[in-house]
């Protein structure tokens, strides 16, 4: 009984943690599409860097991503300006 019940807290401990880094890199490689298309697409963007500030906002958001719920992360980043 008791072996079981380890072998199914192991099972859903693991899975977590999996599940949470497969979403904190899935929400890293959203926003690194969204500069990339940034960097091509947009009027200014396209022909100069992106200031400064901003990469340092992209960098913190994707930094504390884990520390985020699916729902507040576009409000995090419209906060942030970004």
């Amino acid at each position: 009984m008791k072996k079981t019940l380890l072998v199914w807290l192991f099972i859903f401990v693991t899975g977590h943690v999996f599940s949470q880094i497969e979403r904190t890199q899935n929400w890293q490689k959203d926003i690194d599409f969204l500069i990339t298309k940034i960097k091509k697409e947009h009027y200014v963007y396209k022909n100069q860097d992106l200031p400064e500030a901003l990469i340092k906002k992209i960098e913190s958001l994707k930094i504390n991503i884990a520390t985020y719920s699916d729902e507040i992360i576009p409000k995090t980043a419209s906060a942030r300006g970004i």
